[in-house]
């Protein structure tokens, strides 16, 4: 699924690979970034290798998909949305610790 419109106000306001070609994108004008305070920054993720740094924010999310999968969500800089998917755990993704 895709959360349209929303990106920005998530994202950081600083790192993220520059994009001047979608005014409402991550990395288009990044000082208006971040409107509700997550700060989500750009660390890419890993696989193997780390990839990604400074273009996308995985995070992990607590849901599973299977026995082996688990949801994640997706920040790009180019795009105004948040999407969101499914990947074998053993990917090295962001988490947001959320304190009680």
């Amino acid at each position: 699924g895709i959360e349209k419109n929303i990106a920005k106000s998530l994202a950081a306001e600083y790192g993220w690979q520059p994009y001047e070609y979608n005014e409402c994108a991550v990395g288009n004008n990044q000082s208006t970034n971040n409107t509700i305070g997550f700060g989500a920054l750009p660390a890419g993720n890993y696989g193997g290798s780390f990839s990604n740094f400074g273009n996308n924010a995985y995070y992990w999310s607590a849901t599973g998909h299977s026995s082996s999968d688990s949801y994640y969500r997706c920040l790009y800089y180019n795009s105004t949305s948040v999407s969101r998917s499914y990947s074998i755990t053993e990917f090295g993704f962001s988490v947001r610790c959320v304190r009680d």
